[in-house]
């Protein structure tokens, strides 16, 4: 687990809104601060979808953020700088067990659940913790040093400079 700062915070909140950067992740949950509070629960609502929809989110427990961006993104431009906002992503089920096969050859048998980014922002700086949703405890850390090796290249492929804390 990792504790990174956001060097620029108008381009990390710039590659969030209005880039691809941040696409693939699927949002496990977000809360804004506003003129009021929002909050979004990323899962799936199955009986929302259409059947050809229910094809296109087959075994997808959440949606990606490339779905939410653009209302995320209509509210930011209708106000001034929220004064908090946390969101937790997550990775895919498939990017999930790529990495874990990576390191290991029975990915089934590893207790992974999720790799997690969690971004906050306090209304001045925006930080970013790594982290690693156990399905039992482990004391075997080197999938959380690769995960946070995976998300410093990610940063670095977009031009975001962190800083860890």
């Amino acid at each position: 687990m990792k504790l990174l700062q956001a060097d620029d915070t108008k381009q990390f909140m710039q590659k969030l809104i209005r880039s691809s950067a941040f696409d693939h992740l699927l949002i496990y949950e977000m809360s804004m601060d506003v003129l009021h509070h929002f909050e979004i629960d990323g899962s799936i609502n199955e009986a929302y979808l259409s059947t050809d929809e229910k094809e296109t989110y087959l075994n997808q427990k959440y949606v990606d953020w490339a779905s939410v961006k653009p209302f995320i993104s209509s509210i930011l431009k209708q106000s001034h700088t929220p004064t908090s906002m946390k969101m937790t992503f997550i990775l895919n089920d498939q990017a999930t067990n790529d990495i874990q096969s990576r390191y290991f050859d029975e990915v089934h048998l590893y207790p992974v659940q999720g790799f997690l980014m969690n971004i906050t922002f306090d209304g001045q700086s925006l930080k970013v913790t790594t982290g690693i949703n156990y399905k039992q405890f482990t004391m075997d850390k080197s999938l959380e040093h690769a995960f946070d090796q995976m998300i410093g290249q990610f940063f670095k492929k977009n031009e975001l400079l962190m800083i860890e804390i």
